[in-house]
């Protein structure tokens, strides 16, 4: 696994190296939140499988009245596109 724990006691959590098969458990590890907004964390550059969600304590969403209320997903902030030499960058 590529996340180390060695250090949670201090609050410090890390991941050593990177691993496309193991996104999905470091975005939800490492995610960020206030109380009032919820950021799964994710890498600036998208990958396969990856999952982007920021969510608004407070709202909700809903279809129909027979759907299950969900919390809407706002807008990716955080998403970034790198290119060095007209070519996509990617950690693999």
């Amino acid at each position: 696994m590529a996340i180390d724990y060695s250090k949670i006691g201090d609050w410090i959590l890390r991941e050593d190296s990177f691993d496309p098969e193991h996104l999905g458990k470091c975005e939800a590890v490492m995610s960020l939140g206030n109380g009032y907004l919820g950021l799964r964390s994710a890498m600036e550059e998208q990958y396969l499988n990856e999952t982007r969600d920021l969510f608004v304590n407070g709202t909700f969403n809903k279809f129909d009245p027979s759907a299950v209320t969900e919390l809407p997903n706002a807008a990716d902030m955080t998403c970034i596109e790198i290119k060095i030499n007209q070519e996509r960058f990617s950690l693999e």
